[in-house]
């Protein structure tokens, strides 16, 4: 994250843009935020104990009460390890979206 002197801070008003006749505002936000490394850290986390579940419970979705298993203390069944593994993937991808914006505005900044 840059830090700004009191000289490197605009106190007008946001930039515009003009073209075709519409107007658009230029806003400037801050690429990351520790956060987003939590949110993929969490998402690591689900998906690999989503998959270990998964792998354990196989996929019987015809009998899910009976198809049990243990993983990192948890009981699941096989639609809950595919839930589980799906929201850690998904998490996984909002991490690695932010991660990978943080890496390039650090390259080009």
């Amino acid at each position: 994250m840059r830090h700004m002197s009191n000289s490197d801070y605009d106190t007008t008003a946001p930039a515009s843009l003009e073209r075709g006749g519409e107007q658009y505002r230029v806003v400037e936000r801050a690429p990351w935020s520790p956060a987003q490394m939590i949110v993929l850290a969490a998402g690591l986390v689900l998906a690999v104990i989503g998959g270990i579940a998964l792998a354990r419970t196989h996929v019987h979705f015809n009998d899910i009460p009976s198809t049990h298993a243990q993983a990192a203390g948890l009981r699941h069944t096989s639609l809950s390890a595919v839930i589980e593994l799906s929201v850690g993937l998904i998490l996984i991808g909002i991490g690695v979206v932010w991660v990978v914006c943080f890496a390039i505005a650090v390259h080009v900044g």
